[in-house]
């Protein structure tokens, strides 16, 4: 009798483990590309070369207030998932700079998660925010390969679900983090939150600190550190990019310090956490929306460019690593990437637009009605293209297809998704 329980609890056992291995099969299929609601899956925001844009858009009607766009090609088409304030997901397929087709009610996600849109092995567009019904409010899944993704939990775990196994770590994550990889597959999280007055992103509530994990060939926290004195992450994610041209990664973040009245600044850390470098403090309680990262032609320096104080300075600044400092060398006032109280840190693009290796930044006006692209050069920072936005931008700025097949789109609080396609001249060298 003994014999014949432990034999029931052992096929009990061992049905649950498969019941275990066909549900995380199942919950991540197999994905052909996928966007998000920034273009780099390091966090940065520049995309490849997008010519010259027509500066005359094509407005799309949708059913209420956007809150995101993602947008991929396939053939001669442009897909968009627009996602709206209550999480619905409105699908629109361009074609040829018009719209050919328009789903108002494709699919649904918690209301403020950022969609993550993509393609899956049958060439059929999928929502890959449905594979998992536990992901912490706010955050997104990402794919980190065929059949295997990763997401936040509502505890605050990171959980990678593959064909084999379902691993979860506990790390404190942020609630609205977004998961950056780099090349060898590692992932970065901003981790430890703590309460914060200042809710510039939508609660009081900000990151302590960040981990680093190691996917392969063990799943397992690599490094974990917290950022110095009692300063939090003011963002929901990081740029982590080789800044210095010595082959390492660093990871650049916004610090804001308003518990000892040193305000907000950028700042640099090595992958063990180490400062490396940063910018001036705003007193007291200032922000800094840190937009990207770049390089210009023939020259090896990388220079990041931010929004100082974006509802009150509207101050776009080019920063240059020296030492241990990040050093002004260029600015221009009036521009502004968010609004305030929004999770969406993303109305910013870094884009080629001469195709000569020089970079322009695509970004509102201070009073987003009007959407220009600023160029940086030796000499400073110009205005090269603008074009009047229909109401106010109020989304990201989402990226498809390069040189006379690039388009690009962002969401209005006229209920519309404006687009901007590529003109056919100096777009291809």
């Amino acid at each position: 009798m003994r014999y014949f329980i432990t034999l029931i609890i052992v096929i009990f056992f061992f049905s649950c483990n498969s019941e275990k291995e066909k549900t995380a099969l199942s919950s991540a299929p197999c994905i052909q590309s996928f966007v998000q609601t920034f273009p780099q899956i390091n966090g940065n925001r520049n995309v490849e070369s997008i010519g010259l844009l027509n500066p005359k858009s094509l407005q799309v009607a949708l059913g209420d207030k956007p809150m995101w766009i993602t947008g991929l090609s396939v053939g001669n088409r442009k897909l968009w998932a627009v996602a709206l304030e209550d999480g619905t997901i409105e699908l629109i397929v361009t074609q040829d700079k018009k719209v050919v087709s328009h789903n108002k009610k494709w699919k649904k996600i918690p209301p403020g998660s950022p969609p993550i849109f993509g393609i899956n092995c049958k060439g059929d567009p999928i929502l890959i925010n449905e594979i998992v019904q536990e992901t912490a409010p706010y955050a997104a899944p990402l794919p980190l390969a065929d059949y295997e993704l990763a997401f936040i939990s509502k505890a605050g775990d990171l959980v990678i679900i593959s064909e084999d196994d379902t691993v979860s770590l506990s790390i404190n994550a942020m609630h609205d983090s977004r998961i950056i990889k780099d090349k060898k597959h590692r992932l970065l999280v901003l981790t430890n939150p703590v309460q914060y007055h200042h809710g510039v992103l939508g609660d009081h509530t900000e990151a302590r600190g960040i981990a680093i994990i190691e996917t392969s060939p063990q799943i397992t926290v690599q490094t974990q550190f917290m950022a110095p004195d009692s300063s939090v992450i003011e963002g929901v994610g990081a740029i982590w990019k080789d800044l210095n041209g010595d082959g390492d990664l660093e990871i650049a973040v916004t610090l804001s310090n308003n518990t000892e009245g040193t305000g907000g600044k950028h700042a640099i850390f090595n992958e063990n956490g180490k400062l490396l470098a940063s910018g001036q403090d705003i007193k007291p309680d200032g922000w800094r929306h840190l937009l990207l990262a770049f390089k210009q032609e023939d020259s090896d320096n990388v220079l990041l460019a931010a929004i100082q104080k974006p509802h009150v300075d509207r101050l776009l600044n080019i920063y240059k690593w020296a030492g241990d400092s990040l050093l002004v060398i260029a600015q221009l006032h009036g521009f502004s990437t968010h609004i305030g109280g929004s999770r969406n840190l993303d109305g910013v693009l870094g884009v080629d637009m001469g195709n000569d290796g020089n970079q322009e930044i695509l970004l509102p006006c201070t009073t987003h009605d009007t959407l220009y692209a600023v160029s940086y050069k030796d000499s400073g920072l110009e205005r090269i293209w603008n074009s009047s936005i229909h109401g106010i931008s109020i989304t990201n700025i989402a990226q498809v297809g390069k040189g006379s097949q690039a388009a690009i789109a962002l969401g209005t609080d006229r209920n519309l998704m404006e687009i901007w396609f590529s003109e056919n001249r100096n777009n291809e060298k």
